[in-house]
């Protein structure tokens, strides 16, 4: 009976010290205080940080593409890297799909975000067309001079846009365009301002690009003009754009009995 007694005496003490709560950790010497620490030093564990979604979703199938990956893929041709073989054929006789990039040498911005729903790709395969934006130049428009404080400078920006096949690479064409105007300087600006950008704009450049995009669309100019062609008259170029035959003549400083030369460019309400 010794033995056995002895074994269940061992075996319980056992048990005992694993259940046992482990001694709070010592602060320094004869402090027995626990460490407290505060929520801000403690490191956040994979499973407390929030997961984030990078993915773009067709609604038409289903099919994701991660952003990152659609921007890294198109973003090469913006560096004269040639086109993507796993993109789709451009076909201008109906709507193409294309991808808008802000490409500046390493950094460079999706802003597909900016086109119309129906232009904007979210597949590579589906990618017909490469928009790419490039910076060329500030155009300072105005200093400003407070007494407390540095001078702001309101800077207009210049960009070329050039619009890609995406199979290819082949240029369709390229056009100037500058910039959306900076907001005015205040009365007061805040001591660390000094520069206020007006950044892209890109109603225009969609405007431009809806010719390359869409066959419904008239072909402007990068300012927005159009530039007359064989055949045309007063009321079909406004048809085509939608805007009234008297808006057109006035704004273009002539009559319905005025002739219409081929070459000739018209602005466009």
């Amino acid at each position: 009976m010794k033995p056995h007694l002895t074994f269940l005496l061992c075996l319980g003490l056992l048990l005992g010290a694993c259940s046992s709560p482990a001694a709070p950790p010592q602060t320094g010497a004869g402090d027995d205080s626990p460490v407290v620490m505060e929520p801000s030093s403690i490191p956040p564990t994979e499973s407390l940080l929030p997961e984030q979604d990078t993915t773009l979703e067709n609604p038409a199938d289903g099919a994701e593409e991660p952003a990152d990956v659609m921007l890294a893929t198109f973003a090469t041709i913006c560096g004269g890297a040639g086109g993507v073989s796993q993109a789709a054929v451009y076909n201008p006789s109906a709507i193409s799909p294309l991808v808008m990039i802000a490409s500046g040498g390493e950094q460079a911005l999706n802003l597909s975000s900016e086109l119309p729903e129906a232009w904007a790709s979210t597949d590579i395969d589906q990618t017909e067309l490469v928009v790419c934006i490039e910076f060329e130049e500030d155009i300072l428009l105005q200093t400003c001079e407070y007494d407390v404080g540095p001078d702001v400078e309101r800077y207009q920006q210049r960009y070329t846009v050039t619009v890609y096949e995406a199979m290819t690479g082949d240029v369709l064409d390229e056009g100037p365009f500058v910039g959306a105007l900076p907001r005015p300087c205040g009365e007061e600006e805040a001591y660390e301002l000094e520069r206020l950008d007006g950044g892209i704009d890109v109603d225009p450049i969609n405007l431009w690009l809806c010719q390359f995009v869409d066959p419904a669309c008239m072909p402007r100019e990068p300012n927005g003009n159009y530039i007359v062609v064989e055949g045309d008259t007063w009321e079909s170029i406004a048809a085509g754009f939608g805007v009234p035959v008297d808006l057109l003549l006035g704004i273009n400083g002539v009559t319905a009995d005025s002739e219409l030369i081929v070459g000739a460019e018209l602005v466009i309400p």
